[in-house]
């Protein structure tokens, strides 16, 4: 009796769920079509974008009005990775020293993976190996090297000559190695390489002067006459 009571009573409630849902929650069919998605937020990293629809007629199935004008819709994007500029790690161990000597070094190291660059970022600014002295007195051994200096003078002084240098062992120290047998024994190089200038004969060329003969005009001579004076005094001094 109690089961066909329930029985009866379950299509009635169903019924009565199901206007209650038409009355107060619109249907699907009351909102119009999803617009675009948005622009992410952002121009770089985790964002989000929405899109959106509005409520087509106003009201539900039964004349009441939409609980709501329209419904929005979000979802997670990210155009790009934003720009992460490297970090470095912590410093190894100080390594040993290779030679045990005055001048050696030991050097210890770090990475720039801390985290490391990405999306075009900077790398680590930091330095990423760091050096100090090794803890000797010793000297450390100085190899033998071979040099060339001294250039000789030119073979010739123009239209291309050689020179050399000679070669000259700077010995080793505190057991360095001997300098190297097989390097030359001189440097040759080229010098004076313009052309030498063009050296042509010339005849030269004499050139007789004219000589023009000019006139020759006769001096004039010009006759002088001279008067003689006798002596006045001599005829008064006979006179008398």
């Amino acid at each position: 009796m109690n089961n066909k009571i329930l029985s009866a009573m379950v299509v009635p409630i169903i019924m009565l769920l199901l206007v209650l849902y038409q009355t107060f929650i619109p249907s699907e069919s009351d909102y119009g079509e999803w617009s675009s998605w948005s622009r992410c937020m952002k121009y770089c990293g985790p964002s989000w974008q929405g899109r959106h629809r509005n409520c087509s007629t106003g009201y539900s199935v039964f004349g009441k009005p939409c609980i709501k004008k329209s419904r929005v819709e979000t979802r997670p994007c990210e155009i790009r990775g934003c720009p992460i500029d490297g970090k470095p790690s912590k410093w190894s161990e100080w390594q040993p020293c290779k030679i045990e000597c005055k001048d050696s070094t030991m050097e210890r190291v770090r990475y720039c993976n801390n985290p490391p660059p990405k999306h075009n970022g900077f790398h680590c600014y930091e330095p990423l190996i760091e050096l100090k002295r090794c803890p000797s007195t010793v000297m450390c051994p100085i190899d033998g090297i071979n040099l060339y200096y001294g250039y000789t003078e030119c073979s010739k002084t123009c239209g291309g000559g050689v020179k050399s240098r000679p070669r000259h062992c700077q010995p080793p120290q505190y057991g360095g190695k001997p300098c190297n047998p097989n390097d030359p024994l001189e440097q040759k190089t080229f010098c004076n390489t313009d052309p030498c200038p063009n050296v042509t004969t010339t005849k030269a060329t004499t050139t007789k002067a004219k000589t023009t003969k000019l006139p020759i005009k006769k001096a004039k001579t010009i006759k002088t006459t001279t008067t003689k004076q006798e002596p006045t005094i001599a005829k008064e001094l006979i006179n008398n």
